[in-house]
């Protein structure tokens, strides 16, 4: 059996950056810590400058980095300000040019400062690469970053975002590619302006989840039109397919469609149009609200009214349909002489529903209600109505009102 072959030193430190790239952002922190405190370390202190990123910003706090950076919006320039959340994140190792050390080949160090030097350039490389990422990719999707909404993400990929990375300034001499990018961005989340946590990852969109994202769009606003009192047609595939292709240039064929309704689980127009006699049942209900004990007060009125009761929907992109959820996803159909004591019974168990509260202490719950003089009469017409549009009633309706 032939001996094997030693890896080559080039070939051994891509490996290692590689690696170095796919530890998650609290791993890294306590790699760059754990470094500076080491005795090696303050040995070669007097030798090392220590700076932080060009145009770079960052803020410490007491409690636990959720995110490498959250983004702050400039309203003056309509563009983001990165907050980094954590000095690590920025940091930037060199020699001192006087001391002479830049000029004597690390292979002529002592071996435990020629590692420790390694290991710091490493750093250097990863907060390069994090820093012109994150840079590139919110300038790629910054109208979705701004308003949320599914429809505004633009076609971006990884090889996109490496050739965007390859015209900066701060990352020549650095090979930006896509395997990299890849690795890197795994592990990276922002907190958007409202403090919300995202994955880098969800913002590099190919042409087929583009088109998942701007289809489902379009069945959301339908159905938002239908809870607003919409009687009329409903989109059909060809419909879908002619908008698509007219309003955001998709070149996507009525085939494709539906396809992409399929995989999205988004019933074709016949199946959404049996929901329109729920819909219109529950027209003028309020927006949904959280179900929790501490929003209580704030969020529902001592009053009488109708309410229902829904597991809340998931992240956008999946596959669900906040205005027309299928029937299992409604728990719940009540009234109510005093809305507010009425969910807080539900929430803590007093209401004798076992069934309802063991959704409830999930805390995946949401509400929405509307106010009536009379709610019993109400809830009993919005029962039926339910059962005639879903063929079943609410999971943890025990009996009929």
């Amino acid at each position: 059996m032939p001996a094997k072959r030693p890896l080559s030193e080039s070939l051994l430190s891509k490996i290692t950056l590689s690696r170095f790239l796919e530890l998650s952002g609290k791993t890294f922190l306590q790699q760059v810590v754990a470094l500076e405190e080491s005795e090696d370390f303050q040995a070669l202190r007097p030798y090392l400058t220590i700076s932080a990123l060009p145009d770079s910003e960052w803020s410490e706090s007491d409690t636990p980095v959720r995110a490498s950076c959250q983004l702050q919006w400039r309203p003056e320039t309509e563009q983001p300000r990165l907050q980094y959340q954590s000095r690590y994140f920025t940091r930037q190792y060199g020699l001192l040019a006087e001391t002479g050390l830049d000029e004597l080949p690390a292979a002529h160090w002592p071996a435990p400062q020629r590692k420790l030097w390694q290991q710091l350039r490493l750093v250097n490389t990863r907060n390069l690469l994090t820093h012109a990422l994150i840079r590139v990719v919110v300038r790629a999707q910054r109208d979705y970053l701004r308003s949320g909404d599914m429809a505004d993400l633009v076609q971006y990929t990884q090889q996109s975002a490496a050739d965007d990375m390859a015209q900066l300034p701060d990352t020549q001499g650095i090979v930006c590619e896509a395997s990299r990018i890849s690795r890197l961005a795994g592990h990276l989340c922002l907190l958007t302006g409202e403090g919300r946590p995202l994955a880098l990852s969800r913002l590099f969109v190919n042409s087929r989840q583009r088109s998942q994202y701007l289809l489902d769009s379009l069945i959301k606003a339908e159905a938002l039109s239908l809870f607003q009192g919409y009687r009329g047609r409903l989109l059909t595939d060809d419909d879908l397919a002619v908008i698509l292709n007219n309003v955001h240039q998709l070149g996507i064929s009525r085939r494709s469609i539906t396809h992409a309704r399929h995989s999205l689980a988004i019933p074709d127009h016949r199946e959404r149009h049996k929901h329109m006699p729920y819909v219109a049942a529950t027209s003028g209900f309020s927006r949904l609200r959280p179900l929790r004990l501490e929003l209580l007060d704030h969020a529902i009125p001592a009053r009488a009214g109708v309410y229902e009761i829904r597991l809340r929907d998931t992240e956008p992109g999946e596959n669900t349909l906040s205005v027309l959820p299928s029937h299992n996803r409604i728990l719940y159909i009540g009234s109510s002489t005093n809305l507010k004591k009425r969910l807080r019974e539900h929430l803590t168990g007093n209401s004798n529903n076992n069934e309802l509260h063991a959704q409830l202490v999930l805390g995946n719950a949401e509400v929405r209600y509307k106010l009536y003089e009379t709610p019993r009469w109400i809830e009993r017409k919005l029962y039926q109505t339910f059962v005639q549009t879903f063929g079943a009633s609410p999971c943890c309706n025990r009996i009929s009102p």
